[in-house]
């Protein structure tokens, strides 16, 4: 009787629903034929499941705007192969003909779980947070998922060191039902999903979400044959295939801004003031200085005038000693600089990801 009550509540929400979406289009300009209006955002909670109000946790790096993943300036070949970075040709020079040697990371994968299993001991055992440096972000070891996007240009790429979760949603059958078994993600039960389409009752959809966008995604077999390739500045390392997805069309959760807009601009100078703020922390002397010079290197296609407005808002520009080396700015003694946190919150990765795609699309 309950269930019947029930079936019959929704039967007349979808009937309100559906006379609500006929009003709006009987008041809509007849000579509108977009249809955009079956394409726009579903209203979903963000208090619930569906809702991006996921806790993230990046990597250290990542949370630093390490200048390894997140550049300060990118020349316009980078931002040509902004989506599909190629091989350099030095790389490919090594196959000319040579030998090159490969290595398995059998070893180096169990060496590494020794370690983190004795560092998880040493801090109280539980789940510890491992991603703390660059060497952390490694594929030679751990576990690892490849996704590949079937969109030529996403319009949000993350950034290396950038947290994700995969989710699976699922839409109960009535009655007795046994939940469907991945091997990755969380499970998420769901009326609707926040993607176009609906799902049936005993239908599942995996999605990966983050703070940028949130897709869904198909898992592949991979082939007994296929295998992973991995290199660095020590060599080429070779591990079995992970498991693969195939990333669908996003539903972008944050804006990528436009060129030349206020939102661009406040994001170059507090990218330029928190640059600064790392380089007067990062200090040793007292009272706190950098040079120039290294802010020069960081962003090249900066005028030298704008930059120097920036440092004389906390700084002052001092010689201290003979000869052009010793010319620095020293941070005044009154101004308060703001703290590690405060400096993280001025520039996230999210925002410079939108840049970084802003900068591609303009390209």
């Amino acid at each position: 009787m309950i269930l019947g009550q029930v079936q019959q509540r929704q039967k007349q929400e979808e009937e309100e629903q559906m006379e609500t979406s006929v009003a709006q289009m009987t008041d809509k300009d007849p000579f509108n034929l977009s249809n955009d209006d079956y394409y726009l955002p579903k209203a979903v909670n963000k208090s619930g499941p569906a809702g991006n109000s996921m806790l993230i946790q990046h990597s250290i790096p990542a949370q630093n705007i390490h200048r390894t993943f997140f550049p300060t300036f990118l020349i316009p070949s980078k931002l040509r192969h902004f989506h599909r970075q190629p091989l350099s040709k030095r790389v490919i020079r090594q196959f000319n003909g040579r030998w090159v040697e490969i290595k398995k990371l059998t070893k180096h994968i169990k060496i590494k779980e020794e370690q983190r299993e004795k560092q998880r001991c040493a801090e109280g055992g539980g789940d510890i947070f491992f991603m703390r440096d660059v060497a952390d972000l490694s594929g030679r070891d751990g576990d690892l998922v490849l996704l590949e996007y079937s969109e030529e240009h996403p319009p949000l790429l993350c950034q290396p060191g950038m947290a994700s979760k995969i989710k699976n949603y699922y839409k109960k059958k009535p009655g007795k039902d046994v939940d469907p078994d991945f091997e990755f993600g969380d499970m998420a039960y769901l009326h609707t999903v926040p993607f176009l389409g609906q799902l049936q009752p005993g239908q599942a959809m995996q999605s990966i979400e983050n703070n940028l966008f949130r897709a869904p995604i198909y898992r592949h077999a991979p082939q007994h044959t296929d295998y992973l390739l991995i290199r660095n500045r020590n060599g080429w390392f070779i591990r079995p295939c992970p498991p693969s997805f195939l990333v669908g069309q996003q539903c972008p959760l944050y804006e990528v801004p436009s060129p030349n807009s206020k939102r661009a601009t406040i994001f170059v100078r507090d990218f330029l003031l928190a640059f600064i703020y790392r380089l007067f922390w990062a200090s040793e002397h007292r009272p706190r200085r950098l040079k120039m010079d290294d802010i020069k290197a960081a962003f090249p296609h900066y005028a030298e005038s704008s930059v120097r407005k920036r440092l004389k808002q906390c700084s002052d520009f001092k010689r201290l000693g003979t000869g052009p080396d010793q010319n620095y700015w020293v941070l005044r003694p009154e101004f308060r600089l703001p703290s590690k946190e405060e400096v993280l919150a001025m520039v996230t990765p999210e925002m410079c990801c939108a840049q970084y795609s802003m900068l591609a699309a303009e390209q």
